[in-house]
């Protein structure tokens, strides 16, 4: 959880930094006597403000206690973000995901399993050519999987018993963007880099949403 939140503080740094010459230059424009756009009716604290709300799918095979599964992730996840510039904001990113799967354990038929999670995450987005964005975000999900006891799935009356904790998960990655006036669309692909990316779980979360004032 540190790193993850040191390597999104250095991100954070970094756009600023990018950003930070020229906004410079566009402010030495501004006419003797203006008030800084922060603090305007056109720039202050509300005016600064976009929304946004994305629903996320995954598909995953994976294996527990030598049992082999398939596992589907489905997610509704609001978010709010600050300009600090017009191509950099930050912001907070709240998600609610449904987990379920199945798991063979050499049964005539597989044991499921279904559960409800909550995320709570930041994020940072830069925003380019217009239609283009880069996007690191740092997420603590609380997370419903079954047991494994002495490498085996633990079952209860023909059902697998699940435990509840919570993980760190780091997402890279970026999107594309098209707006209507205030209102827009978007598309994101992240790489979930807190997960092993081998053949049977490839960890790559596509999202996809509308935008309001981004």
């Amino acid at each position: 959880m540190k790193k993850a939140l040191q390597f999104l503080l250095l991100f954070s740094i970094l756009m600023m930094g990018i950003t930070h010459d020229a906004d410079a230059q566009r402010k030495k424009k501004k006419r003797k006597g203006d008030v800084d756009e922060y603090f305007d009716d056109k720039g202050n604290f509300a005016q600064r403000l976009w929304y946004g709300a994305d629903i996320s799918l995954r598909f995953q095979q994976t294996s527990l206690g030598g049992a082999p599964g398939n596992v589907f992730f489905g997610g509704f996840s609001p978010m709010a973000g600050y300009k600090i510039t017009n191509e950099f904001s930050v912001g907070p990113r709240i998600e609610f995901n449904y987990q379920g799967a199945r798991y063979n354990i050499g049964g005539p038929d597989d044991l499921k399993y279904n559960s409800t999670n909550l995320g709570l995450g930041i994020f940072a987005r830069y925003k380019f050519l217009e239609t283009f964005f880069v996007h690191l975000e740092y997420q603590r999900l609380g997370e419903e999987e079954p047991l494994v006891q002495n490498n085996q799935l633990v079952v209860e009356n023909n059902a697998l018993v699940t435990q509840r904790f919570w993980d760190d998960h780091t997402y890279v990655g970026g999107g594309y963007h098209s707006s209507f006036g205030v209102v827009g669309f978007q598309v994101t692909i992240l790489w979930d880099t807190s997960q092993a990316f081998d053949s049977n779980n490839i960890p790559i979360v596509y999202r996809a949403g509308l935008n309001y004032k981004f």
